[in-house]
């Protein structure tokens, strides 16, 4: 969104016309003014680069075209005559006046910035937690970043949606489930007494439980390593197939609403 009152933007788009005027046919599509903050304050407030690609598109020298470029502008209302510094520079220097219309068209309830015509909805997604395990000041971060997002984007007219997205719900999930469903029934589990960090262990064993060295048994048998480790190894890839296939079995229970 523009906002008519800034002089950058005005800036900007006086001198798309002045790069209009001056190259008619020969200004590329899509050329842009390169303007932007003065990398020094002696140089000015604004500094346009254009020159300089422009001159090179269209066989001028640039500080020849800056100068074509400053006499094509009209700025006087906004800025001091521009200067012309290096290779083809363009330096403005903003009036005072500039600075005291864009605050004064700022000083009413909408801060200066024009309502949207059409509106549409934006869906802003504040946080995304791994349900297994805990929560750290990287997720209140994300969080104050997400509603920043939103309240920027309701400012300016959007309706806005907030979500926090689960992440990891799914299979990971239930790995964890069915690794603390077969510990209930082994009795070496109490879920009375089932604490984050317990937790957090479960669901690092569970997805390593439910993980085939597959690529551990090719190099076993690329390599001959021997029958004991070559019998290790497929006794730990089968394992893992039926742990990962009874994770599946309990990933669909899951989300069907089984009660258990």
């Amino acid at each position: 969104m523009s906002i008519p009152h800034d002089p950058q933007f005005i800036l900007h788009q006086r001198l798309l016309a002045a790069m209009s005027t001056v190259l008619g046919d020969k200004l590329p599509e899509n050329a842009d003014p390169l303007l932007g903050p003065a990398r020094d304050l002696k140089f000015g407030d604004f500094q346009s680069n254009a020159a300089m690609p422009l001159g090179k598109a269209s066989g001028t020298n640039p500080r020849e075209l800056a100068q074509k470029l400053i006499d094509a502008l009209d700025v006087g209302d906004i800025a001091e005559t521009p200067d012309i510094a290096g290779p083809g520079f363009i330096n403005f220097r903003l009036k005072p006046e500039a600075l005291t219309n864009a605050l004064e068209a700022i000083d009413n309830d909408s801060l200066g910035i024009p309502a949207l015509d059409q509106p549409s909805t934006v869906v802003v997604d504040l946080c995304g937690v791994n349900l297994a395990k805990q929560m750290h000041v990287g997720h209140l971060r994300a969080t104050v970043i997400g509603d920043a997002l939103a309240r920027l984007h309701e400012r300016l007219g959007y309706t806005v949606k907030r979500q926090n997205h689960f992440g990891d719900w799914g299979l990971p999930i239930a790995m964890v489930t069915r690794a603390i469903h077969r510990r209930l029934q082994d009795g070496s589990l109490d879920l009375d007494r089932l604490e984050l960090e317990e937790l957090e262990q479960l669901y690092r064993d569970a997805q390593r439980e439910c993980a085939p060295d597959r690529k551990g048994l090719d190099a076993v048998k690329r390599y001959g390593l021997g029958p004991k480790a070559q019998a290790e190894l497929e006794e730990q890839v089968e394992g893992s197939m039926i742990e990962l296939e009874a994770a599946k079995k309990a990933l669909v229970a899951l989300q069907s609403g089984d009660k258990e």
